[in-house]
């Protein structure tokens, strides 16, 4: 049995949250306009943990990509 998982895609416009199955298919998606270039790292931290509570069964399976990886994020 494979694992789900989240996908993250947080470019410096948009959030962009994937829940997805462990055959890959994608459960449940979140976008946003709470793009790294507009929010502090408090607001970070806040949209992961909203994120998490909405989908605590893959809070250890977290993937994320894009500008998080940046300097400001």
């Amino acid at each position: 049995m494979n694992k789900s998982f989240i996908a993250i895609d947080w470019s410096s416009t948009h959030f962009k949250a994937y829940r997805i199955d462990g055959s890959g298919y994608i459960l449940d998606k979140i976008i946003t306009e709470q793009g790294i270039a507009k929010i502090t790292r408090i607001e970070i931290a806040d949209i992961i943990e909203q994120l998490v509570l909405k989908w605590p069964e893959e809070q250890h399976n977290m993937y994320c990509s894009g500008m998080i990886g940046s300097n400001l994020g």
